[in-house]
């Protein structure tokens, strides 16, 4: 086995690049020049990573230690994925407030009224990190639908951490054929359900 691949040499230096790494590549899909800036901070605890805007500023907030405390025990290419997968989720929230801004919005009038609503009356996740109040606004929705098929698109790694409960893969699952036009049983089929309901009595 490499020493890549052996629990724990997942560094700093490999966290921070593989978050610019993403910002990068989706920036550059969503057609962003402007990028967020990335920034190491202490976070509430619980949170790993938040996107933070002013009026014409953008980051990307992160936490490494509460990262390591949480998934230091993974091997490398876990760690180096779930990484990338929160990434994605937190520039995903930077395509929201840029499309809510945006004259000539890609998103239809409906999602865009949803996500400034949502904006204005968002709970946070200091206030309710473990109720459905906060996973299942729409912003937030959007993002984790976004990060959960990212990560399983391209790592092949699904996310059930970032699944609450079975109402929350079930709403996903509604947003994603709402967006697609229909289902993926790969991302929501029995196999992901009898997964999450395990994984959920093991943490029990």
């Amino acid at each position: 086995m490499s020493s890549r691949n052996k629990y724990g040499k997942f560094k700093k230096k490999d966290y921070v690049r593989i978050i610019r790494a993403v910002r990068d590549y989706l920036c550059e899909t969503f057609g962003y020049k402007m990028k967020p800036s990335l920034f190491e901070t202490r976070l509430s605890e619980g949170c790993l990573m938040e996107f933070f805007h002013g009026e014409k500023w953008y980051a990307v907030l992160y936490d490494y230690k509460q990262f390591k405390d949480r998934f230091g025990d993974h091997n490398f290419e876990v760690q180096n994925a779930y990484a990338a997968a929160m990434a994605a989720h937190e520039i995903r929230h930077y395509y929201q407030h840029r499309q809510m801004i945006a004259v000539k919005p890609k998103e239809s009038e409906k999602t865009i009224a949803l996500w400034r609503e949502c904006e204005i009356t968002a709970t946070s996740f200091e206030e309710n990190c473990e109720t459905e109040a906060y996973y299942l606004q729409p912003l937030e929705l959007d993002a984790f639908l976004f990060e959960y098929v990212f990560a399983a698109k391209e790592f092949g790694l699904l996310l059930l951490q970032a699944i609450a409960n079975e109402r929350h893969l079930d709403c996903l699952e509604a947003l994603y054929v709402e967006y697609f036009g229909k289902t993926d049983e790969t991302l929501f089929g029995w196999e992901i359900r009898e997964a999450l309901r395990e994984a959920r009595s093991n943490s029990d």
